[in-house]
């Protein structure tokens, strides 16, 4: 082997492993590798396919790999579908030996049409992820509304629970009086019977004093029965408002979980997007 190339490693080596590169890139590519000046290698993919031996040929002064040796830096270019029929972005960079020369370059072609689906999916994907992060934000807000109107509720219900009891202690109260009441009421009778005829005025109080002491036992005690009925349904209301309590702080926590889930998948879907732009151009 007489090639001049073959006299240096770094491009020999580039030479050696274009293949395996080719094959370790996902997608459908081409590889191209040239000494100072033409062509030494060329690898078509599967669809990116110039249809021609470029080996031994002149590189272009247009051809990235050119400007790539002439700039001594990374180039990157759209080539229009006009040169080959078919549209790709070209990335080449100069390869450099041990002593700092330019002994070549070599580049990588992608079809520009793998690339464009590669972002139109990540502009779905950033769209998508950002709608749902905005959609699961707004349950994470319901749900924290949710669990403090719970809260309030269980609070409320404890209120009225507490004035319930009260509210009995006030008619143990009155059947007090009542109780009294009647009790005088009998005295009153007995006194006006000792008094005869000049007591019978003072019997018909006595009648209404122990008819109003028993008619206020009565609706006490209906009272007493009609609260018992609401305190019970008010327990089983705080049972439960406990129970959807603690529920709705799990979806609180479980949807503020989701929405950091999401804007976690949010930006890395923006780093997709970010990153099959770079790959287009």
């Amino acid at each position: 082997m007489n090639n001049e190339y073959q006299n240096n490693d770094i491009l020999k080596s580039v030479l050696e492993s274009a293949p395996f590169i080719q094959q370790l890139i996902p997608l459908d590519c081409m590889i191209g590798i040239s000494d100072t000046k033409k062509f030494l290698k060329v690898i078509y993919g599967k669809k990116i396919n110039m249809g021609i031996n470029l080996v031994g040929m002149d590189v272009p002064a247009q051809d990235s790999i050119f400007i790539a040796m002439k700039t001594g830096k990374p180039v990157e270019m759209i080539v229009p579908e006009e040169a080959f029929g078919f549209r790709f972005k070209s990335t080449a960079v100069p390869i450099v030996d041990k002593s700092g020369n330019i002994v070549g370059g070599m580049g990588i072609g992608f079809l520009a049409e793998n690339s464009e689906k590669l972002i139109d999916m990540a502009h779905v994907l950033v769209s998508s992820t950002q709608q749902s992060s905005t959609v699961i934000e707004e349950l994470a807000n319901s749900a924290s509304d949710l669990a403090a109107h719970q809260v309030s509720l269980q609070t409320l219900a404890k209120q009225i629970a507490e004035q319930i009891e009260n509210t009995g202690k006030i008619l143990g109260f009155i059947t007090d009086i009542a109780n009294t009441s009647r009790i005088l009421g009998l005295n009153a009778s007995i006194e006006a019977a000792r008094a005869g005829e000049a007591g019978k005025g003072f019997t018909v109080v006595a009648k209404e004093i122990r008819k109003m002491s028993d008619n206020s036992v009565s609706g006490v005690k209906e009272i007493e029965k009609i609260l018992k009925n609401i305190q019970s349904v008010i327990e089983q209301i705080g049972e439960k408002v406990n129970e959807t309590v603690d529920i709705g702080q799990q979806q609180a926590a479980s949807t503020e979980e989701m929405s950091s889930t999401m804007q976690e998948l949010v930006s890395i879907a923006t780093e997709l997007n970010n990153a099959a732009g770079k790959v287009i151009g």
